[in-house]
């Protein structure tokens, strides 16, 4: 055990420290995990067998639901086998192209987790995989943890946890991005594989008792962990050029041995050597500075050095040791860029070209219209600067004042021990401090140009922020004196980020993810009316949950920006944001071979308009404004000008128009004077229709026209007739009564039908019919009633507590106490509910 956890926890005596030091780790990881769990399950009800497929799949969005689509791909295959070919001859995602998922895009994490649903993991896949992240998570808190505990000792220990837990479940929860919406993310496997990756990077610089099995053991962890962690996620190329750099720097400063440095830089090797081998030799990882910079650190640390610069057996701060730290940085950097190069050659690629396009633009060293890839990205929150609220929750949770005191600790201590020669076993001690710190320093910087990536410096700075209360830094800077020091201030560290961030309060609160009835309708639609010849595309976010949710259909292109073909793609696809006639876009698009083009109103209004930039002349909007700009724009109303043939609507709602795209040279007729709706069909694109008539009203003037064809579609639908009403300004109890009605399958004021006909459809109608209900009074109680009866199993299934308990509070003050009470008591069982927690102490 090193020496600075024996001073620390001497009193207990050896075995007692040991214990407590695996014990607090064990206990954090527990705690988190169970918090997570508990968070996810009124979030995506994922622990509900009762729950469909469909209604599981509405939370993942954009690049969750594209890695998640390769997890299921996996699942519903017939065997592990047969998944697993799946994805080294991809056809749905870059159709017609065939890809290898495994070598592109990073899914090793969703093919380990597929593995373990086929041996019976979890109440449902979708289940499988929450519990399998959220575990995976809780085991990086306790490695985090556990590292310092290595680095500071035990005190250290829970004023980690303490200062992650705070930074994380604070207000803005700017530690973590960690939800049901963005669940499959690759920094969501990629951060909790960094803080395992870490621990074994620790345990290497300060192990002392020599270079036996011990330390052999630690460098093959250490290589396995960077193997996991360059499978996670395909930005760890650029995290661990920065541990390398950190490592480089350490050894600068006079405390890492070159032998051990040698070490970190070939367990890098060998640990992205498997990486490749696993990746069927993943381009952007074999072509990244960090490969090349860690094999040349390696051949510069572990080959002898010229025999002009062999230092002398002493360690001191200058002199040899000096000299043979410079040569170790200036050789592996000459070298590591030679041999980037060289690999660049090998395997030319522009996979991670966007990433410097970005960081150029937001530095100003680039325009705005210099790189469509950056103006995309750009658009984001996400990808902005990071936002003030974050560094303020990071301040007043204690994280970067804790951070600073460390940093001005080992800076104060460094200099005291100027003055005197250092032991090779206490510069490893420092050298771990010093790593870590300049590691933090550099994921700040990164986090400060991304927001995005501020889910990496925080548990780095937890670590920094822990060893202020460690007594070998302590007694490092200030002297042996000072130990009572650490007791003191390590109970109040432990306890303040907590009291400050109000951690209790927040991490209660977090709502169920909200039902997005347009795209569920969009869904349901492609899986019972799209052919398995489909091959569609549409904007980036919804090509990937069309990937996910419909497993028949292949698309084009997807939000996973590494992949040069989708990138073209991507951009091809944009044009449909401009005011292209619809002859262009069809000659762009249709060489793909697309058959349905997919619109989406939300993307096209905040994206029309702006691309002027990187299009043609004739494609661009000009000054056009307001409804102008979108009458002119192909997304919002220009397809329905072009000439016969190049393009039909089959599917409409209110968001999404699905249009079938007409042969590549096929015979086209004159323009189009009128709308054509004639090739809509089925009760599901009538109620798109239905739907779009009322809430596009007054804006592409075909609302009329879009109504009409729903009644004639389907005249007794409970959406069309609530829709018709509604757009007809004659929305009122009789109206919303029939459409009630005719979704439960009975006479609502009489009696409750013994099973909802359409039970979505029923509580889509209540959500419209609780106003005039309530409107009604006391003498709706028996409608209410029965509508509540015939809601219950709708609203168990999709664990929707707080309709549960709102119709349940609404019944008992309308005298229906028993009825009440059984709905309450289905309720009750989601205490994060907010409607729970604010009736608890009137039912309880």
């Amino acid at each position: 055990m090193p020496k600075r956890t024996r001073a620390s926890w001497s009193f207990l005596g050896p075995g007692v420290a040991a214990i407590w030091q695996l014990l607090v780790p064990v206990a954090v990881g527990g705690l988190w995990t169970a918090v997570l769990y508990a968070r996810f399950s009124h979030q995506l009800r994922f622990d509900r067998p009762e729950r469909t497929e469909a209604e599981e799949l509405q939370a993942p969005v954009s690049d969750s639901a594209f890695y998640l689509s390769y997890y299921y791909d996996v699942v519903r295959a017939p065997s592990l086998l047969t998944g697993l070919n799946r994805l080294v001859w991809d056809n749905r995602s870059e159709a017609p192209e065939v890809v290898n998922a495994l070598q592109k895009f990073n899914v090793v994490p969703e093919l380990c987790v597929a593995a373990l649903r086929r041996f019976g993991v979890g109440p449902s896949a979708f289940g499988a995989y929450v519990w399998s992240l959220i575990s995976f998570t809780g085991m990086g808190c306790a490695a985090l943890v556990l590292t310092a505990g290595l680095l500071g000792g035990g005190a250290s220990s829970l004023v980690c946890g303490s200062l992650y837990a705070a930074l994380c479940f604070g207000g803005a929860q700017a530690g973590t991005r960690l939800g049901g919406a963005s669940m499959a993310l690759r920094e969501h496997w990629g951060v909790p594989a960094l803080m395992i990756q870490n621990l074994f990077l620790s345990a290497v610089v300060v192990q002392r008792g020599g270079r036996g099995r011990k330390h052999r053991c630690l460098l093959l962890m250490f290589a396995a962990g960077t193997t996991i962690l360059e499978l996670s996620w395909q930005f760890a190329p650029f995290l661990l050029l920065l541990q390398l750099l950190a490592s480089l720097g350490a050894h600068v400063f006079g405390r890492l041995q070159r032998l051990c440095l040698g070490e970190v830089a070939l367990a890098h090797v060998l640990g992205t050597a498997a990486a490749l081998a696993a990746s069927f030799g993943n381009r952007m990882l074999l072509c990244s500075p960090f490969l090349a910079l860690a094999a040349s650190t390696t051949v510069t640390c572990l080959l002898p050095l010229p025999s002009f610069l062999q230092p002398d057996a002493r360690v001191a701060p200058f002199g040899p040791r000096f000299i043979e730290a410079a040569w170790v940085l200036l050789a592996a950097l000459v070298l590591g860029a030679a041999t980037h190069q060289s690999l660049a050659v090998l395997a030319a690629n522009e996979e991670d070209r966007h990433v410097l396009q970005l960081l150029a633009q937001k530095l100003g060293l680039a325009a705005p219209e210099a790189s469509f890839d950056a103006f995309l990205y750009l658009q984001a929150p996400e990808f902005q600067f990071l936002a003030k609220s974050h560094v303020y929750e990071a301040v007043t949770s204690g994280i970067l004042p804790c951070a600073a005191s460390s940093a001005l600790l080992l800076l104060l201590g460094c200099i005291r021990s100027r003055l005197r020669p250092r032991s090779e076993e206490e510069c490893a001690e420092e050298a771990g401090w010093i790593l870590q710190i300049l590691f933090a320093i550099a994921l700040c910087l990164l986090a400060f140009l991304v927001s995005r990536l501020r889910v990496l410096a925080a548990p780095v700075l937890a670590l920094v922020g822990s060893l202020c209360a460690s007594p070998a830094l302590l007694r490092f800077s200030l002297g042996r004196h000072v130990w009572p020091l650490s007791y003191g201030l390590a109970p109040l560290l432990v306890a303040l980020p907590l009291w400050s961030s109000d951690v209790l309060h927040h991490v209660k609160e977090v709502g169920p993810l909200g039902e997005d009835r347009d795209m569920r309708d969009l869904i349901a639609w492609a899986n019972s009316s799209l052919p398995d010849s489909t091959l569609l595309l549409a904007d980036m976010t919804l090509a990937a949950k069309l990937r996910l949710t419909c497993p028949q259909i292949r698309v084009g292109n997807h939000p996973q920006y590494e992949s040069l073909t989708s990138r073209k793609r991507n951009r091809d696809y944009y044009r449909t944001f401009t005011c292209a006639s619809p002859a262009r876009v069809h000659e762009v698009l249709s060489p793909y071979g697309v058959t349905h083009l997919v619109l989406n109103a939300n993307a096209c209004r905040a994206r029309v308009g702006k691309l002027d930039a990187f299009v043609d002349e004739p494609d661009r909007c000009g000054a056009a404004k307001g409804a102008a700009l979108l009458q002119r724009s192909f997304c919002s109303g220009g397809f329905a000008s072009g000439a016969q043939g190049l393009f039909e609507v089959v599917y409409w709602n209110a968001i999404y128009i699905v249009l079938r795209v007409g042969a590549l040279g096929a015979s086209r007729g004159p323009a189009s004077k009128q709308l054509d709706l004639k090739q809509l069909t089925g009760t599901l694109a009538a109620r798109g229709l239905a739907q779009a008539a009322v809430r596009w009203q007054g804006g592409l003037q075909v609302a009329e026209k879009q109504r009409v064809r729903a009644q004639e579609l389907a005249p007794r639908d409970p959406i069309v007739v609530l829709a018709a009403a509604a757009a007809k300004g004659r929305s009122g109890f009789e109206e919303m009564a029939s459409a009630a009605d005719l979704a439960a399958g009975a006479p609502l004021a009489q009696r409750a039908p013994a099973a909802a006909a359409d039970p979505a459809a029923l509580f889509q109608v209540y959500l419209s019919f609780k106003g005039l209900l309530n409107q009604a009074g006391p003498k709706a109680v028996k409608r209410l009633a029965n509508l509540a009866k015939a809601l219950l199993p709708h609203l168990e299934a999709t664990g929707n507590s707080f309709d549960l308990c709102d119709i349940a509070g609404w019944l008992k003050d309308w005298g229906e106490t028993s009825l009440a009470r059984k709905l309450w008591r289905r309720a009750a069982r989601d205490r994060f509910d907010a409607c729970v927690r604010e009736d608890w102490e009137k039912w309880e």
